[in-house]
């Protein structure tokens, strides 16, 4: 699903944050992409949605280029979760989660049953149904990370990339949100990519990628045989 040749990222006019990177995914895998602060892992998730240019190198999602791919199109293939939240001023959760719905028509138009179902199934998911009515920006960050989850989730994109999914969530919502990421690559045969710099966060992922300036090791984990 995934392949990157000879992937060099950073920002143009500056230093190459790793060397050139070779990288290979496919459906039904949960990756925990790893490294020391600095090391590159947000660029990377950037670098692979499109959201940044490579220094050098190719990306391609089922044979497909990157660069070939319009916006639109990229959209309903990868979703992406990142740590900074929304501007969801007033909206509802179950808003939010319809935001999902947006790559697969204009925003103008009605919602369909086909948007219904997906956004329904999504709650179900995840397991917010209790909130959404409640607004967004009331729920805590756990509840909110949920909330982000099932707008990618209802999307129905076969890849999410998430950043630093478990960041400010407590034991509890951690590992709620873990099995939740390996339960959809699993069941779902989706490809789900995450960042961690939390080791015990990353032994739970199927693939562990380790960041560095030197480049990256590819690890597997025992979580496929669970």
């Amino acid at each position: 699903m995934l392949l990157a040749q000879n992937l060099v990222i950073g920002y143009k006019g500056s230093q190459p944050l790793t060397p050139p990177l070779n990288l290979q995914a496919g459906t039904s895998q949960c990756i925990a992409l790893v490294g020391q602060n600095g090391s590159g892992k947000t660029t990377l998730l950037r670098t692979l949605c499109g959201l940044q240019k490579p220094i050098s190198g190719q990306i391609s999602w089922n044979g497909k280029p990157l660069a070939a791919l319009r916006p639109k199109q990229l959209a309903r293939h990868v979703s992406i979760v990142f740590t900074k939240r929304p501007d969801t001023f007033l909206m509802r959760t179950e808003e939010v989660v319809a935001l999902g719905r947006l790559p697969h028509h204009h925003f103008l138009k009605p919602t369909t049953d086909t948007d219904r179902t997906a956004i329904s199934q999504a709650i179900t998911l995840c397991r917010i149904a209790h909130l959404k009515d409640r607004q967004f920006s009331a729920l805590s960050d756990g509840q909110q990370q949920r909330v982000l989850l099932a707008r990618a989730i209802a999307t129905q994109t076969p890849v999410i990339l998430l950043d630093e999914p478990t960041a400010f969530l407590d034991t509890v919502a951690t590992d709620e949100i873990l099995n939740l990421l390996q339960d959809l690559s699993r069941r779902q045969k989706k490809l789900i990519i995450f960042t961690t710099h939390h080791p015990t966060a990353a032994l739970q992922a199927d693939t562990i990628w380790t960041l560095s300036s030197n480049g990256i090791n590819i690890q597997s984990t025992s979580t496929q045989s669970l």
